[in-house]
């Protein structure tokens, strides 16, 4: 034990952005150099304290936990000090638990931690000074010794003998100068020493990464001379290296070894416990019963019409009989409680208005659930089983998600909170990472490299969200990034650092769904972090993965988008007098499945992919479980399965069973084994399994429980051969199963999302406009999506009407002719770019309670909003939403200056006669002079810019008649003529389009592709573009300029594929085709003014152009000097001209 040392302060990445290693490394580093314990003191939180007392444990270390805890203004000292707090006991845990609620509570005037703090908290806690950074030493270093003397007594009297005085040689002088200062100290009052090494990183070559971490914490540069730096010497040294530091001191380092004998205390798990409703578990087991018989009465009530008297009896006791089978589980258990607790906060959130998803998850296959109002899904119905849910033999925490309306989740989780109290209700803390696109920012900043070079860099890595890329991978498979590195020393360091960085913790916020519910108070278990801004609950320092563990339940209130637009659609609905009653919507509604079998699934959930699209066309589905069907299928594995559904569906392939056994069991996929509950009762129906055994052998395969599956697989055969199935029979199915159980999706969860993905269907087919209103109120500030919904409205007929000052209101809304026959959607104000709803919800109001606005200068008076600004102003413009006022916009737009500085003088009550006259009536606030309007062109580029959408007119379809002339197709054409073509058929077209939307890739070989979104005049469409085109072409798709496109059509097994096998800028074609652009001008034209207007669309790339007068019956020619675009000349109309090429 002599040659023995222990790190009492070690750092992990959950100090944030302070210290780059991760919890296994620091225990891997442990074993590597036989150290028998260690601490983690991470700074002011205790983030990773259940994660390494777990990892310990499993490796035979002894965990310390610790907290390396800030000291403001301690005896007015200006400056931060730190100590280190090590726990010995429970008391000590419960101890550094409330120093934690302090620093993180509300009040932010009472959050710092006192010596009076220290004192009432210092039970079960061994102290260590801190050394240069500890109050004693920074009031050394001040030549305060006085203090620092009086300082350290009182220490002394807070912790007794478990005060030691720290000392660390990392070569400062600042060390140095302190060190025999506390030497003699230590002797003087006799307080032991003990030595630490301030570690923050594993190796030597982990030091620059690290301090590049730091920068980033500080916003700092690396280069920056007089930043605080890391010393190279906070590295994870051996006990060779420690003893050898400190030969002079040995007692400094048995000390450490004595620490480490005293701190006995680590977390464990712990079996979770719920609120007690009842003062017994009988009575809570009691009143689940009442509840559950009592609710399923009422559910069976709805069946009595539909089934004659002697099966509704039969079908009556099927449904008790299940019940009280899951009855008899969940209180053996002992989960009757969370049963009863989640019915009450959903049965709240129902009688509040509140919107409650079907049920998700395998939740859903609960009888009880049904019976309680938890779910809408009848499990005996959909055949949905139990034991997925909550298996017997294998006893797992229940885990209800359960989905609310995203805009009033927060409603119900107060509720929670009042009826448990705050203390017992707590959100869950999760942690942002250092992505690979991320870090590559974070640490080109530090370097100070430009930053378009780090953002093209950042770019190369693909970005995908739900399945991040590491950066090694980008590099490997990147060609340019390869190269890049090779090439580049300072892209070549940048890598490097990020690599190093990449996956450590960033930043703390709070877990979208997770809530906890405590039977005590929460933080006498754990500590809180800080509370979160939008619910005031307190959130958890343990992650999700750790809050179980620790003796907690987790409930899941998931925020669900598509609840909060189907409640919106239903109060547009009951608003224009069309109740509806949306829980009891026809399951077999013919509308319904016109829309499904038609793809038109845009904004339906689950369903609005392309694929998905395309794959409902061809499935024609007419019933509720090819919904189901669709959702479990249209994913990675399972995908390869869908078109033999569609065949088997439509009798073009046989149905083949694994064995006739199972025909009942796949008679309603065909024979295609898609669900989980499935593979359970295969192993039911054929083995003689269990429910509960046949959901244990899903689990272990789906765990990969190799020994598990053996023995499993063994019983499985075993079970076959009693059921007259041959060996070699069941060896086979067995491996079919265990195939299947590897994709096979949850039923119970697909039936609750299919059942939400046709409620959506429902309202889109049958209350078009209510449903695409609310969907694109939902999507304000997401202009892409708002673009999808408006191509989609457009292709039913349903008509957008231009943003309009006086009839547009913040959110979109359903506009009646005035006949009330025609019914459209009225453009929002606040979906405009630039614009935000703040300032518009101000301009609303003013004109309901005050009107109309008659003209901009009475919109200027009226208005009072001091934050108005001359971007809003300008995009208004842009969108033509004052053209009811003036309809010249470039009039108003060269004055907006004016028309703002009016709005923000009426707020501020201050007089600008310089810039208009005394007078302030309507007419003459402000002289806007003589202007100019914009061209047709520039209004058409300018609401594209302020909508992000054409809405009003586009820009192609002026020349629609020329392309067509000239042999181009439009979209339209080519799907129509697209239908008629034989599968694996190709047929190339040429479109004229202009980009929307460029969504690059990379492919496995490191070549770019990108996917880009195109409009012409009668459409939207996606088509694939390859490196070789991509290259050359990129800048014009990325600059919205109208293009030529070459597209390669081909239909695969019904889908139709467009590529990019050629592209070229319309203004090249237009040039090569008309070199010569010749106008007629009748004799009422001033040709003046008209060459004037005309030099607006030179363009030295353009054509040639001649004018044809006709004076006195006579046509005179004219050359006009220069070139000029045709297109513009097309698009841009004036009165008397006509172009005869």
């Amino acid at each position: 034990m002599k040659n023995l040392f222990i790190h009492l302060r070690q750092h992990s990445n959950y100090s944030l952005l302070e210290s780059s290693f991760k919890v296994d490394e620091i225990v891997n580093l442990c074993e590597e150099n036989k150290m028998p314990a260690i601490a983690l003191t991470d700074t002011q939180n205790m983030f990773g304290a259940f994660e390494f007392s777990l990892t310990c444990q499993k490796n035979r270390v002894q965990p310390i936990l610790g907290i390396n805890l800030q000291l403001e203004n301690l005896n007015k000292l200006e400056k931060v000090s730190k100590i280190l707090l090590l726990i010995k006991n429970e008391i000590g845990y419960k101890n550094i638990i409330k120093l934690m609620s302090k620093i993180y509570s509300d009040n932010e005037s009472n959050n710092k931690i006192t010596l009076k703090d220290l004192k009432d908290n210092s039970e079960g806690l061994i102290c260590l000074t801190g050394g240069i950074h500890g109050p004693i030493g920074k009031f050394f270093l001040k030549n305060n010794i006085t203090t620092a003397n009086n300082l350290l007594e009182v220490f002394l009297s807070i912790y007794k003998e478990n005060l030691f005085i720290e000392i660390s040689r990392h070569g400062l002088e600042s060390e140095k100068k302190t060190e025999s200062y506390f030497l003699s100290s230590a002797y003087k009052y006799k307080i032991p020493i003990v030595a630490t090494n301030n570690n923050l990183f594993s190796n030597k070559e982990m030091h620059e990464a690290t301090d590049a971490l730091s920068c980033i914490k500080n916003n700092e540069k690396l280069s920056d001379v007089n930043r605080k730096r890391i010393s190279s010497e906070s590295y994870f040294k051996s006990s060779e290296t420690m003893i050898k530091i400190f030969s002079d001191l040995p007692e400094a380092i048995s000390n450490t070894l004595l620490i480490a004998k005293k701190c006995l205390f680590f977390l464990e798990e712990t079996h979770p416990s719920l609120p007690k409703l009842f003062d017994s578990i009988e009575k809570e087991n009691n009143e689940l019963s009442k509840l559950s018989f009592s609710g399923l009465c009422k559910k069976l009530d709805r069946y009595q019409s539909t089934f004659n008297k002697s099966k509704f009896e039969k079908k009556k006791i099927i449904y008790e009989n299940r019940l009280k089978y899951e009855l008899k589980i969940i209180q053996t258990t002992g989960y009757s409680g969370y049963f009863l607790i989640v019915a009450d906060f959903i049965s709240w959130a129902r009688k509040t208005g509140i919107p409650v998803g079907p049920g998700r998850g395998s939740g859903a296959g609960s009888l009880v659930a049904w019976s309680l109002n938890i779910t809408d899904l009848d499990p005996i119905k959909y055949k949905l089983l139990f034991e997925r849910f909550l298996n017997p033999n294998r006893v797992t925490l229940p885990d209800f998600d359960i989905d609310f309306c995203q805009e009033r989740r927060d409603e119900v989780i107060k509720y929670v909170a009042k009826k448990y109290g705050k203390k017992r209700v707590a959100q869950i803390i999760t942690f942002g990472k250092l992505q690979s696109r991320n870090v590559i920012r974070d640490v080109g900043r530090v370097l100070q490299l430009p930053y378009p070079q780090v953002d093209s860099i950042a770019k190369m890595i693909p970005y995908n969200p739900a399945n991040p890329v590491s950066l090694s991978d980008s590099i490997n498979n990147e060609n340019d990034l390869k190269k890049l590195k090779e090439n580049d020393d300072s892209v070549a360091k940048l890598l490097d650092i990020s690599l190093k960085l990449e996956g450590l913790n960033r930043h703390a916020s709070t877990h979208a769904a997770g809530i906890v519910i405590g039977d005590t108070d929460i933080d006498l278990k754990i500590p809180f972090y800080k509370n979160d801004p939008d619910t005031g609950l307190p959130v958890t320092q343990f992650s999700m993965n750790y809050i179980e563990k620790a003796g907690l339940i987790k409930f899941d209130f998931l925020g669900l988008k598509t609840l909060t637009i189907i409640n919106k659609t239903c109060d547009l609905i009951n608003k224009d007098n069309q109740n509806i009653n949306f829980y009891n919507i026809p399951l077999d509604d013919n509308n319904t499945f016109d829309l499904l079998k038609k793809g038109k699934t845009i904004g339906c959930f689950q369903l609005e992919s392309s694929g998905v699209q395309e794959y409902l066309k061809k499935l024609s589905p007419d019933r509720f479980d090819d919904i189901v069907a669709m959702i479990s299928l249209y994913r990675p594995g399972p995908m390869e399965f869908i078109e033999s559904y569609i065949k088997r569906k439509h009798g073009k392939e046989d149905i083949i069973y694994l064995h006739p056994m199972l025909e009942p069991v796949l008679k309603e996929t065909y024979g295609i084994t898609i669900y989980q509950e499935q593979v359970m009762q295969i192993a039911q129906v054929l083995a003689g399994f269990s429910l509960s055994e046949a959901d244990t052998l899903r689990w272990a395969i789906g765990k990969r429980k190799r020994a598990l599956m053996k023995s499993l697989e063994k019983d499985f055969i075993e079970g076959c051969k009693n059921n007259n199935v041959q060996e070699n029979q069941a060896v086979i199915i067995f491996k079919q199963v265990e195939t299947f159980a590897g994709y096979g999706f949850n039923k119970s969860h697909a039936v609750g999302y299919a059942l939400i993905a046709y409620q959506t269907a429902y309202l889109k087919a049958n209350f078009p406009i209510e449903f695409m209103t609310a969907s694109m109120n939902y999507e304000l500030n997401n202009t892409d999506k708002i673009n999808k919904y408006l191509e989609d409205c457009k292709s039913m007929n349903i008509k957008i009407l231009n943003p309009n000052i006086n009839y547009s209101s913040s959110i979109f809304c359903i506009e009646n002719s005035k006949d009330k026959n025609d019914r459209s959607i009225r453009y929002a104000l606040s979906a405009l770019k630039n614009v935000g709803m703040t300032s518009t919800d101000k301009i609303i109001n003013e004109r309901k309670k005050n009107g109309e606005f008659t003209n901009i200068n009475n919109f200027c008076n009226r208005l009072d909003d001091e934050n108005f600004n001359i971007r809003q102003f300008e995009y208004l413009i842009k969108s033509g939403s004052f053209d009811v006022l003036e309809k010249n916009r470039a009039k108003l737009f060269n004055n907006v200056n004016k028309m703002v500085q009016i709005i923000r003088n009426k707020s501020i009550n201050k007089n600008q006669n310089n810039l208009f006259t005394d007078k302030l009536d309507d007419k003459d606030v402000i002289d806007f002079g003589q202007q100019d309007d914009w061209d047709t062109s520039t209004k058409i580029n300018y609401e594209y810019e302020s909508l992000g959408f054409y809405l009003s007119k586009h820009p192609l379809k002026k020349i629609q008649c020329f392309l067509k002339k000239n042999g181009f197709s439009t979209i339209t054409d080519l799907n129509k003529e697209m239908v008629s073509v034989k599968d694996g058929e190709k047929k190339f077209f040429k479109v004229s389009a202009i980009s929307l939307e460029k969504k690059e890739r990379t492919s496995k070989k490191g070549n770019k592709y990108a996917y880009v979104q195109f409009s012409d005049f009668s459409g939207n469409f996606e088509t694939i573009i390859f490196s070789d085109i991509l290259s050359s072409s990129s800048n014009f798709i990325d600059d919205h300029e109208p293009l030529i496109l070459d597209l390669e059509a081909i239909k695969k097994e019904g889908n139709l594929s467009l590529r990019t096998v050629g592209l070229l800028p319309l203004k090249s074609f237009l040039k090569r085709i008309n070199k010569d652009i010749t106008l007629f001008i009748d004799d009422t034209v001033n040709v003046n003014s008209l060459k004037k207007s005309l030099y607006r669309y030179q363009n030295k790339e353009g054509s040639k152009l001649f004018l044809q007068i006709k004076i006195n019956k006579k046509v005179i020619n004219l050359n006009i000097p220069g070139k000029f675009d045709y297109l513009s000349l097309l698009n841009n109309e004036i009165k008397g001209v006509r172009i005869l090429n």
